[in-house]
């Protein structure tokens, strides 16, 4: 019997909303979560199966943030009132809500179970919806994020085995700043990011000479790119560097924060990339944890992304690769009803076409920059790897 592939789609997770003008509404996912349920779970049970989050163990949260900080969110959780700026609680991006901290508790325990039932060989890929927080730090919110799950799990990971080799992969457009500095002094954890360049978008770090500290010295692999990078340029740097760093490395367990923020029609972001890099992507992971890995342990996190129609298409388009399943060319005009009816308007196409550098009038211009990024990125990542 074939072992089905995760996926955590629970409706629960549409709880975690910022505002109704926020980038981080509800809206953001209802598309993706009717889609992939669609998709994946309805038309083929067997093969998939939906993980549920379960209550995650006392004090495994204070292994990634402060109990000062836990006991303010707490606090502010009550009436969904309060302000804390040494927290990063009640700015615009990160505003106090009713049950921020059960909804923010949910995120972190869909991800911990995730990784329980993934090295438990109950499922060997998986991917959980609403995850990837990247940005929350140990005592402050940050970036949309108030818990951070990654580092969580993380952390359960070493508690389930000493000496574990992860390998976190965060192709978000912003820099993965709450998971790299947690963890830049761990030999144990490699971090690599692909991101839009800190000189232009949030979190405005993450460059390549950041390769981590002390004993984790070399263990930070930090890509910078151009505004405005299409497909092929970013693909080619993915297959120039990902499966050498996989292959050297030989990781116990995979972590890919995967978000799609960095899709052409993303509000949030400079980067012009379609479904097809995600894709390709996912595809490419899953054939290196298949060649490389004795047992193959991938779990892909959601992340950013914040135009509900591509959010949608690039998360099914991942969970396609990830899966090994075919996707279909369209979706049902059940699911663009279900949306329309919520106010929301989605492409029933689900692939895009390819976006060229012919999309664009200064490719010269953002190829002058990339290329600059790039000298600047081998320079430095070949004294930690062969890549």
């Amino acid at each position: 019997m074939s072992i089905p592939f995760g996926l955590t789609i629970d409706e629960r997770l549409l709880k975690y909303h910022l505002g109704n003008t926020h980038p981080m509404n509800s809206d953001r996912i209802f598309p993706a979560y009717h889609l992939l349920k669609e998709i994946f779970i309805d038309m083929d049970p067997t093969s998939f199966s939906i993980v549920t989050p379960t209550e995650i163990e006392p004090n495994l949260l204070a292994k990634a943030h402060d109990p000062e900080y836990i006991a303010t969110i707490n606090e502010f959780s009550l009436d969904g009132k309060g302000s804390a700026l040494e927290y990063g609680l009640g700015t615009s991006d990160c505003p106090v809500f009713k049950d921020m901290a059960e909804i923010s508790e949910m995120v972190v325990s869909s991800t911990v179970t995730n990784v329980e039932k993934i090295y438990n060989d109950e499922i060997h890929y998986s991917f959980q919806l609403l995850g990837g927080l990247h940005h929350a730090r140990r005592s402050k919110a940050s970036g949309f994020c108030y818990y951070n799950d990654v580092n969580v799990a993380i952390h359960k990971l070493k508690q389930l085995k000493d000496d574990i080799k992860i390998l976190y992969f965060d192709s978000d457009l912003h820099f993965g700043d709450g998971v790299y500095y947690d963890f830049e002094n761990d030999p144990n954890v490699l971090k690599i990011s692909f991101h839009e360049s800190g000189h232009f978008l949030f979190p405005g770090t993450g460059f390549s000479e950041e390769v981590g500290v002390n004993e984790g010295e070399g263990m930070g692999v930090n890509h910078p790119f151009f505004p405005f990078t299409w497909d092929e340029p970013y693909m080619k740097r993915f297959d120039d560097i990902i499966p050498s760093l996989f292959e050297s490395y030989n990781p116990d367990f995979v972590i890919w924060q995967a978000g799609v923020d960095g899709h052409a029609l993303d509000p949030l972001g400079h980067l012009q990339l379609t479904t097809n890099t995600y894709h390709h992507m996912a595809k490419s992971i899953r054939e290196l944890a298949d060649k490389n890995m004795s047992t193959p342990r991938v779990l892909g996190l959601g992340g950013g992304g914040y135009n509900s129609d591509s959010v949608a298409r690039s998360w099914a388009s991942i969970v396609s690769g990830l899966s090994k399943t075919k996707l279909p060319l369209k979706a049902s005009d059940e699911w663009v009803n279900t949306c329309k009816a919520q106010g929301i308007s989605v492409s029933p196409e689900l692939h895009d076409s390819m976006t060229t550098s012919k999309s664009f009038e200064d490719t010269a211009e953002i190829e002058k920059g990339n290329n600059l990024y790039s000298e600047q990125f081998d320079s430095i990542v070949s004294k930690y790897h062969s890549i």
